[in-house]
This record gives C-alpha cells, sequence and structure tokens, in this order.
C-alpha cells in the first residue's frame, strides 16, 4: 500500500476551471470534477484510477474532525441501502 496524498490531487483539480461545482471520487475511474454539469476526469501527477484505498482514504481525510458529517454520511448510507431494497 502506497502513501496517498489528498491535498496535491484537490488542487489539482480545482485548477481545471473556474467554474468547477463539483469534486468527484470514485473507486475505478480518475477523479473527475463536475463543470457546468459535465463530469471531467483530471490525472493528478503519476495517479492513475481510484483504488478502494484511495477512495477510503479521501473520506476519512474529509470527514476528519466532523462528526456532524459522519454522523449524516452514515445515516445517508442506510437510506441508500433500504431505498435500493438492501442492496447497493
Amino acid at each position: 500500500m502506497s502513501f496517498f496524498d489528498l491535498p496535491p490531487v484537490i488542487e489539482r483539480m480545482l485548477l481545471v476551471s473556474d467554474k468547477t461545482s463539483d469534486l468527484n471520487f470514485s473507486v475505478g475511474q480518475l477523479p473527475q470534477v463536475e463543470i457546468n454539469g459535465k463530469l471531467t476526469p483530471v490525472q493528478p501527477l503519476g495517479m492513475q484510477r481510484l483504488t478502494p484505498y484511495h477512495t477510503e482514504i479521501i473520506a476519512m481525510t474529509l470527514l476528519h474532525g466532523n462528526q456532524d458529517a459522519a454522523e449524516k454520511l452514515a445515516i445517508a448510507d442506510v437510506w441508500a441501502a433500504t431505498a435500493a431494497g438492501g442492496h447497493r
């Protein structure tokens, strides 16, 4: 498992456009930015497609110290699983 440094990835994503509305991190994809409703892949230096490890580190980094966000995410995850009939 290699070290993953999130700030440079986010910095690179934010440099793509001043019209970026969302940052998207999905396993099996490059990081993506949403610009005017369209997802655009971004390839930070040396990064290929995101692994489960990458997305876990991203989530833990973004939620660190924010208990309220972590609780809301857990509730949303339960809701999504319930809405999908227990399958995600």
